[in-house]
């Protein structure tokens, strides 16, 4: 059994990367917008990846909802945050060759910012998502006479300690990503006002918040789906794959 999870792990990662690149990718270049191109992928990739780690059962199933909307949420947050904050998709590095790009292709530029935060933050929430739902699967396995209302608090109490852990994967991950940048902040010892002004680090900030704000909602999204999922009978799907 371990070694045929094993398999689908990497199955599943392949297909994640045939989806981005042959999917996510030329949706984009043909003029699909990039917040719907990223939200198709986001749900093609959740429901092949649960349904081949966890098979097709109600911790699968609250774990692809919990997570297709935490990484909404996510995503509008981040479009909410560029309102606001001015900040546009015409401001990431490599602008210039992506302009030329867009002139011989339907590409929307200024959206590609925001549907990559999608992409980004989806690994995150997937792992929140699916650490929580497997866990009040497991309650409800050891008490089945437990209520509603007691497993959405079980959830929020298991994703309490989670959320900490994985924003900081989160930011530092963004953090790595933008080593470059902090580096010439400290190098030419650069003033809080200049930084403050900084595209880049608003950028990198924006990503960090919808992320977060984004593992954060999905612990009770999640909860709440399961809690659901849980007590209104049938939560028995195909639970004997799993013994």
């Amino acid at each position: 059994m371990e070694g045929k999870k094993g398999f689908n792990s990497i199955i599943a990662l392949i297909f994640t990367f045939c989806v981005v690149i042959m999917l996510y990718i030329p949706m984009m270049y043909i003029g699909i917008s990039p917040f719907a191109s990223a939200t198709v992928s986001v749900v093609i990739i959740t429901f092949v990846t649960f349904v081949l780690i966890a098979d097709f059962q109600m911790k699968s199933i609250g774990a692809m909802l919990g997570t297709i909307f935490g990484v909404i949420v996510s995503g509008l947050i981040a479009l909410l945050f560029g309102h606001f904050g001015h900040v546009t998709g015409f401001n990431v590095d490599d602008i210039e060759n992506l302009i030329y790009v867009g002139q011989n292709s339907r590409l929307d530029i200024g959206g590609m910012l925001f549907s990559g935060i999608l992409i980004a933050s989806l690994g995150a929430v997937m792992d929140v998502a699916m650490s929580v739902s497997t866990s009040l699967h497991e309650i409800k396995e050891q008490r089945p006479d437990i209520t509603a209302k007691e497993i959405f608090k079980s959830g929020i109490n298991i994703g309490r300690d989670m959320i900490g852990t994985m924003s900081n994967t989160l930011i530092l991950a963004y953090a790595g990503g933008s080593l470059g940048l902090v580096m010439i902040i400290y190098a030419y010892s650069y003033q809080m006002h200049q930084i403050l002004n900084m595209y880049s680090l608003a950028i990198e900030i924006m990503r960090g918040i919808a992320g977060t704000i984004g593992i954060i909602l999905t612990v009770p999204i999640t909860s709440l789906i399961m809690s659901v999922l849980l007590t209104r009978g049938g939560q028995k799907i195909s639970t004997d794959k799993c013994k």
